[in-house]
């Protein structure tokens, strides 16, 4: 009732909002010379507009540390505080009004440095050239033989 008088009664609903499901899909995208995330937004917001992810990670053998959180609208980030031939594990939540979902599966990857990959060119590099000078060299020793037997 009011000033204008009595009249019809009006329903409020209320759908309880939980927190979100599971962020799907982590993956890595690079892991030179800095390791980049991408990561699928979860199936269900549970009732409420994801705010942010949180973004953790941990080195063997430490506790798992929340690293970061970024906003709602990115699927992406990438980690600059990562050392050469480190082993990182990551996991990612998201966050709504009710609070932090369940955390994604882990993701590991060892960081590769420059200086790695370079040498795993030469070092190919060598090795093909040794081989080259191999072959050569029995070419060499089966066409003497060759020429040898049949003098």
């Amino acid at each position: 009732m009011n000033e204008a008088g009595e009249g019809e009664g009006s329903i409020v609903s209320t759908v309880p909002i939980t927190v979100p499901s599971r962020v799907l899909n982590l993956r890595v995208l690079s892991k030179l010379p800095w390791v980049t995330l991408r990561w699928d937004k979860p199936l269900e917001d549970s009732g409420a507009n994801i705010t942010q992810y949180r973004i953790y990670r941990w080195v063997d053998c430490e506790n798992e540390t929340l690293l970061t959180e970024v906003s709602a609208t990115e699927t992406q980030y990438t980690d600059t505080s990562v050392d050469p031939r480190g082993t990182y594990h990551y996991r990612i939540s998201a966050v709504n009004d009710a609070g932090e979902g369940e955390r994604s599966t882990e993701v590991t990857v060892r960081v590769e440095s420059a200086e790695s990959i370079v040498n795993t060119w030469i070092l190919a590099g060598v090795l093909l050239v040794v081989a080259g000078i191999v072959v050569v060299f029995l070419l060499i020793y089966f066409l003497f033989l060759r020429k040898k037997n049949s003098s």
